[in-house]
Parts: structure tokens; C-alpha cells; sequence
């Protein structure tokens, strides 16, 4: 995440943060793995080659050809399909919306601590964004975390208040862990990398769109400048990624809230970057501001 920050920053100077994404994961593990048989090895590698394609495409003009003759409609459509995602996912989380067996979804306990101090976080986050407040985002993430270890601490847990053991720098099982044999020696492998390949195209288009039109970056005739290296960065970052032992590394509509606080080039880039390095040292305390989804869940 960190590389391909520093790339979509220093090439394409656009304030576009770009990790694992979320869809892509679900994909990997429940349709490529556990519903066609593949191993993980050969799901990183079928999403490899995916980003050695999109390497090229890239460096030639073709996604960004691709990315103009998409309809506007279209582009906005995949861009607000990805926040809606994020935001059911959110829900799930705060525990707000559960798996129902007779509608799929319903209801959750909405009256549950966890679920009571997520949309408190909502709702000074809404507050903030309709005041214009820069930063609005992360002034609600600091105050949640601050009202759930007050609320913790009191004996009424939303919060797991306990460190966990720090991240080591060291190559984890899954680095450089591709079989190029055992993927195509399995039926499907052409499928699964024509998919990993559009998952990732119209993802991207939908979120380079969304997330630049909010930032004002597209020109008179709607289309985004340095097209190419914006692609071309989120394209290596797949590859990089893939290498390391991830799924897929795209451009996330999460840098809306950047835009938001007003990033406007790619030096925010740079700084989510380094904050992606921190995080590996700094990962049990950081570990503390995401915990209450797991009370959430066990509620």
C-alpha cells in the first residue's frame, strides 16, 4: 500500500491513497479459493499476472482510452456502488444490520453500547462534514475512540482496550509465494484472471472518477489528466502487492475524505505513505480505534 501511495503521489500527483481492496478480497477468498478450488498461491498468482496486464495496458494508453469511452453515468454509477458497499459494510460492523435467514439482512440490537457509540461517530463525522470542518473525518474517528476507552474504562467494555503484539518487519509465509504451474495446470485460470483484470478496471475507473470530479482535477470535457500514471501507479501497485502476498491493490474512494480536508495533490500521497510504514510499529494501539466491530459482532 505504502509503494504504490508513494507511486500514484510522485507520477501521477493526485491525493488518491490506494490498498487491498475490499471487494476483491471477498472474491478471492470465497469465489476463487473456496468456490472454484484454487490454492491461495495460485489466486496471488492469477492476480499477478492480472497486474503485469494492467502494467502494459497502462504504459500504452489503453485503460485510459477504456476510462474515456465509459459512459459518465456509468463511471459515477461504479463509484457510488463502492461507497454504498463500504457503507453496508460499516453498518454490518457497527452492528447496525445482521444476517437474517428469512430477509437476508434485518435490524441489529441498534440499542447495544457498540452499536450506540458507532453512531455517535456518525453522527459528529455528518455534523462536522455539514459545517464544512476540515478534517471531519478523523475529528470523529478521535472522538469515538476517546468516548468508547472513557465508556471501557468505566466497566462497561466497547472497546478491546487490550495491546496486541507488535507487527514484525520481517517477510511474512505469503512473500513471493506464486505457482505459475499450479494455476495454469487448473481448469478456469484464463477466467479467473480475465476477472481479477475487469474487477480491477472498472474499479478503478469509478474510483479515479469519483474521487477526482469531488477533488475538481477533471477538465472542461470531464476526463483526468495524467490518466496514464494514475493507472500506470494503480496497476503496479497489483502487481507489487501481489508479490508481497495481498489480492489486489486499487485506488480507494476512501480518499474522498482526504479531498475532504483538502488534498489536492499527490504530497498527501507521500504522507499516507509514511503513516502506512508507522502503522506496522504502531498497529496495537492503532488496534484499539478499529475494535469495537469485534463486541459489535459477539452483541
Amino acid at each position: 500500500s505504502a509503494m504504490a501511495c508513494v507511486l500514484m503521489g510522485l507520477l501521477a500527483n493526485y491525493p488518491i491513497a490506494l490498498a487491498p481492496a475490499m471487494g476483491h478480497n471477498a472474491f478471492f477468498t470465497y469465489a476463487v479459493v473456496l468456490g472454484m478450488g484454487f490454492t491461495w498461491q495460485q489466486g496471488l498468482t492469477a492476480v499477478f499476472i492480472g497486474g503485469c496486464v494492467f502494467v502494459v495496458l497502462s504504459f500504452f494508453g489503453f485503460r485510459a482510452k477504456v476510462m474515456e469511452f465509459i459512459p459518465d453515468s456509468l463511471k459515477r454509477g461504479i463509484a457510488g456502488g463502492i461507497g454504498l458497499l463500504i457503507t453496508f459494510i460499516g453498518l454490518q460492523y457497527a452492528g447496525v444490520v445482521v444476517g437474517s435467514l428469512a430477509t437476508g439482512i434485518t435490524f441489529g440490537s441498534v440499542l447495544a453500547p457498540p452499536t450506540l457509540l458507532a453512531m455517535f461517530g456518525l453522527a459528529v463525522m455528518l455534523v462536522l462534514l455539514a459545517r464544512g470542518t476540515r478534517g471531519a473525518v478523523l475529528w470523529g474517528i478521535v472522538a469515538t475512540t476517546a468516548l468508547g476507552v472513557v465508556v471501557s474504562l468505566s466497566g462497561r467494555p466497547v472497546l478491546d482496550l487490550e495491546l496486541k503484539r507488535y507487527a514484525s518487519l520481517a517477510p511474512g509465509q505469503s512473500l513471493l509465494k506464486l505457482d505459475f504451474g499450479g494455476l495454469f495446470s487448473a481448469k478456469g485460470a484464463l477466467t479467473v484472471i480475465l476477472t481479477f483484470l475487469f474487477l480491477d478496471v472498472f474499479d478503478t475507473v469509478g474510483t479515479l472518477i469519483g474521487v477526482s470530479e469531488r477533488a475538481g482535477l477533471l477538465d472542461a470535457q470531464g476526463r483526468l489528466p495524467r490518466a496514464r500514471w494514475a493507472l500506470f501507479s494503480d496497476a503496479s501497485g497489483t502487481v507489487i502487492g501481489a508479490a508481497m502476498g495481498t489480492s489486489t491493490i486499487t485506488s480507494y474512494i476512501e480518499s474522498a475524505a482526504g479531498v475532504q480536508a483538502g488534498a489536492r495533490t499527490g504530497l498527501a500521497n507521500l504522507v499516507t505513505a509514511a503513516l502506512f510504514v508507522l502503522s506496522i510499529v504502531l498497529y496495537p494501539i492503532l488496534g484499539v480505534v478499529a475494535s469495537s466491530h469485534l463486541y459489535s459482532e459477539q452483541g
